[in-house]
């Protein structure tokens, strides 16, 4: 008995003093795309806007190159007076437009001066406005993407709601939209600008609008 007991002994103390391996932990890599990765770092300011882009849109041309198009989250959501006196909701976004082509393109913008239907919110309608504010990424974490005096910015937006311009290879073009709604939306606030074929739509909570063009280049 003596001897198994020891035998027991040794046995437990090589246990003891073996080592134990931990496990590593598990590792795990950005797979985002490396066209939309590439375009969207290439001009990035000292803050991480990105958190404030609800979508992106990537439009893959020849060549590895691309157009890209970036839409915000809302922004607002209280009063707004016209100076007429009738009282909107509104919602603030930004769009901005990436060039990611070795060429010139050109874009063009109107929408609806008049209140289109919601279908998806009951008994209301919107409008779009769209500031001559100068919209630049470090301003991303500010109240109404600092849009300063909102009310005299929306006084004075242009009408009917345009604007054309060209945007250089390499370069991007970004701007205000503005929401103005009847009453309180049913449900959370969306917007967004796509392009299909050359053509540009806007998205409203399921309600699309054709509202423009770019001109791609014909080498693509």
């Amino acid at each position: 008995m003596n001897n198994i007991t020891i035998l027991v002994f040794l046995l437990l103390g090589v246990f003891a003093c073996k080592k134990v391996e931990k496990p590593k932990p598990e590792t795990y890599e950005d797979d985002l795309p490396s066209t939309l990765h590439n375009a969207v770092v290439k001009s990035l300011p000292p803050h991480d806007y990105l958190q404030y882009v609800d979508t992106a849109y990537t439009y893959p041309l020849s060549q590895g190159q691309s157009i890209i198009i970036e839409n915000s989250f809302p922004k607002g959501g209280v009063i707004y007076t016209d100076s007429y006196g009738k009282e909107y909701v509104y919602a603030v976004f930004w769009t901005r437009i990436l060039n990611n082509t070795d060429s010139l393109i050109e874009y063009s913008l109107a929408f609806p001066e008049d209140m289109v239907e919601l279908p998806s919110s009951r008994d209301n309608s919107f409008k779009i406005r769209l500031p001559n504010d100068v919209m630049t990424l470090d301003k991303a974490a500010e109240f109404n993407y600092g849009l300063a005096d909102l009310d005299f910015s929306l006084d004075h937006a242009a009408l009917p709601p345009q604007m054309q311009g060209t945007i250089s290879a390499g370069d991007a073009y970004m701007f205000y939209v503005a929401v103005l709604f009847d009453h309180g939306v049913d449900g959370v606030v969306r917007s967004r600008l796509s392009l299909k074929g050359q053509k540009l739509l806007y998205n409203v909570n399921g309600k699309e609008i054709h509202c423009g063009q770019v001109s791609i280049p014909k080498q693509y």
